[in-house]
């Protein structure tokens, strides 16, 4: 979500990291009040791995290769530029912020539903993502965040990624 977009649901939400309203939003303590007002739910880790890969099995949804740094999406306001790095489900800059998924985090894949449903349980989230929080690149593997595969457990302040729930018998 943009800033913008949040301050939709939220009005009084300020954003220090974002440099306009058209920046992805970085939730902190913000993030309850948030998913409260959403008429959405967050995906399944699931769910977010698939729409990033765009029903790929590869690395990216552009294959195996490194992401370029032109992967990264700091201003959602340039149609051309989004348009550009969309994937095949037009979802643009999957991995690029660090994105809460419903599931709870626990190491690891063991006892994973394998029907997309999130894991649920007590303890942080699960995030995915993250590569343009350590942007400018060094060259010490930062794309590495940008893969669907990268996940670890919500500490911080987070991007939100909603998702609307199929109507019923879809």
């Amino acid at each position: 979500m943009t800033v913008a977009q949040v301050q939709h649901w939220l009005p009084e939400y300020e954003d220090d990291y974002a440099d306009a309203d058209s920046g992805t939003a970085r939730i902190e303590d913000e993030l309850d009040d948030l998913l409260d007002a959403l008429p959405f739910r967050l995906p399944s880790e699931a769910q977010w791995e698939y729409a990033a890969r765009a029903g790929t099995t590869t690395l990216t949804f552009r294959g195996d290769g490194k992401p370029g740094e032109d992967h990264l999406l700091d201003d959602f306001g340039d149609e051309q530029r989004i348009a550009a790095a969309e994937n095949a489900f037009g979802l643009a800059a999957m991995g690029s912020a660090n994105e809460i998924c419903a599931d709870v985090w626990i190491p690891g894949f063991v006892g994973a539903p394998t029907d997309a449903r999130p894991r649920t349980g007590d303890g942080p989230r699960v995030v995915r993502g993250g590569g343009a929080d350590v942007y400018p690149w060094q060259g010490c593997d930062e794309w590495l965040l940008l893969l669907a595969a990268t996940r670890y457990e919500h500490a911080e302040f987070t991007a939100v990624r909603p998702v609307a729930p199929l109507p019923p018998g879809k």
